[in-house]
Order: structure tokens, then C-alpha cells, then sequence
């Protein structure tokens, strides 16, 4: 009898660890796959991973310009900013002039960022947003670089706020970010 219930507390116990391997597994997949893939459905943006404060049922959308562009007026520490969307961009850019006016200061604790653009190598600085907001997305601690107004003539929007969503993509005309 004693190896029947021995038998029993093992096999009930295999098969809890095992479903809860499994369940943990499948968790481990779908975060992986949430950071490493883009997965899309017909009738909704690719899917990717999310640090955003938005409910996931806000969707942004930014109408492309006649030269298929994409701008943003997001509020930087509460200062609103026009910004170029720029996926090629790794770091939100912003001028100069309108960083002073959002109140962030060069860290002068990090080295200057060599940035290769269109106009050349240009030196930058690190900074950190503290509060981004675009619409209903809200987004804390944003890294972005300080150059000087001349060599950048537009705020950019690049991927320190573009990968934090929980997708973006463009599809009928419109570029698509969801919080």
C-alpha cells in the first residue's frame, strides 16, 4: 500500500512541476519572442515589447506627410515639441535650444556621443527624459542626446522611444504606435 501512495504523491507531484515547467516555459517564450520578434496580424500592429504607462487599448495615429514623414508633437517634461519620426535615429535628438526649454541638462558625467549624420560627425550629449508624452503614451527616463541647434534641424524621434512601445508600424498611410 505505502508504495501505491509513494507512487502517487510522485506522480501528482511530477505532473504539477511539470505543467508549472511548462507554463514557465511558455511565459520565458512569449517574453523572448515579445523582445526579439515581430509578430503581425492582419488587422493589428506587429507586437513587441512594452514599458509604457498607456492602456494597451490607446493606438496613436501619425499621418504621413506628402514626402511620406512622420511628425510627432510629443511634451517633453511638459514642454511641447515638434519631433521627425526617425527609426533610423537609435536616440531621441533634440536641439539644443529646445532641451534648455524642457529643462534637461547635459549630463556631463557620460562622454560625448560621435554621431555619424547626414552632415557629418557631429559631437552630442547625453541627457534623460524624464516624463515623454505622445497622446495617451506616457514614457519615464527616456535617453536622448543634446546637439547643438546648427547641426540638427528638427527634433528627432528615434528608437529610445519608439522600442519602448508595445508595437509601432506603418500601414495605410499612417504610422501606428501603440502604447
Amino acid at each position: 500500500m505505502r508504495p501505491l501512495i509513494w507512487a502517487s504523491l510522485v506522480l501528482v507531484g511530477g505532473a504539477f512541476a511539470g505543467v508549472t515547467t511548462v507554463e514557465r516555459l511558455s511565459q520565458q517564450t512569449r517574453s523572448v519572442a515579445g523582445e526579439a520578434a515581430r509578430v503581425t496580424a492582419p488587422d493589428r500592429p506587429s507586437l513587441s515589447r512594452s514599458e509604457v504607462s498607456a492602456p494597451p487599448s490607446h493606438d496613436l495615429r501619425l499621418a504621413a506627410d506628402t514626402r511620406g514623414h512622420f511628425h510627432a508633437d510629443p511634451q517633453v517634461n511638459g514642454m511641447p515639441m515638434a519631433m521627425l519620426v526617425d527609426t533610423g535615429a537609435s536616440i531621441v535628438a533634440l536641439r539644443e535650444s529646445d532641451a534648455r526649454a524642457a529643462g534637461l541638462q547635459i549630463d556631463r558625467a557620460r562622454a560625448p556621443h560621435r554621431l555619424s549624420t547626414a552632415n557629418g560627425v557631429v559631437e552630442a550629449h547625453g541627457a534623460t527624459i524624464r516624463e515623454f508624452r505622445l497622446g495617451p503614451i506616457i514614457l519615464h527616463d527616456v535617453e536622448a542626446v543634446i546637439m547643438p541647434d546648427a547641426q540638427l534641424g528638427k527634433n528627432l524621434l528615434g528608437m529610445s522611444v519608439l522600442r519602448r512601445l508595445r508595437s509601432f508600424e506603418v500601414r495605410d498611410g499612417a504610422l501606428w504606435l501603440r502604447g
